[in-house]
């Protein structure tokens, strides 16, 4: 079995470049590599993995046996790198005006759940979510790596739980 080296920055993205001329088993995540490809003149990627990453074909020509994962035509991040923030959530929310909410990504990714179905029939869409929900995963396992596992309380919720019912509100409340 082939272990990957998952490099998920920018910054950790120049580093493998400057420190290697061949990138062998690397899984790069939700990264554009047309800012970093006057560096990679020289460099070769062999069995690589690219997860919703912009190739410029001058980079995507360099790929040996790799396999390259495009981004998905959703309203949410596929191959999203890390966890995700109250800021990315709620990006275009103005306090004092509720009505500003329709256009966070919480709510445009709700609504878009919401529209396409629990239980989506299009194979696109499930897939989607699957990638998603992978890639948020494995960001939660980074994020969790940085604790003692013996100090982590989890609470769950459900996606059938409006964002305006109580429940949402006490969970929410519970999780602050």
């Amino acid at each position: 079995m082939m272990n990957y080296i998952e490099v998920e920055s920018h910054e950790a993205l120049l580093k493998e470049i400057k420190e290697n001329k061949v990138l062998l088993n690397r899984a790069f995540q939700n990264l554009d590599f047309s800012i970093i490809t006057a560096y990679c003149d020289e460099i070769i990627f062999e069995k690589c993995l690219f997860l919703g990453c912009n190739l410029p074909e001058s980079i995507n020509s360099k790929t040996k046996d790799c396999l390259i994962f495009p981004s998905i035509d959703v309203p949410y991040n596929t191959f999203i790198n890390c966890l995700y923030t109250k800021e990315m959530l709620y990006n275009n929310y103005e306090i004092g005006k509720p009505e500003t909410y329709e256009n966070t990504l919480d709510r445009i990714v709700y609504n878009h759940y919401i529209t396409t179905g629990k239980e989506a029939q299009n194979i696109k869409e499930t897939l989607a979510r699957r990638l998603h929900d992978h890639s948020v995963t494995d960001a939660l396992y980074d994020f969790l790596a940085n604790y003692n596992e013996k100090k982590i309380v989890a609470i769950m919720g459900g996606h059938n739980l409006a964002r305006n019912e109580q429940s949402y509100f006490e969970i929410a409340k519970i999780s602050k």
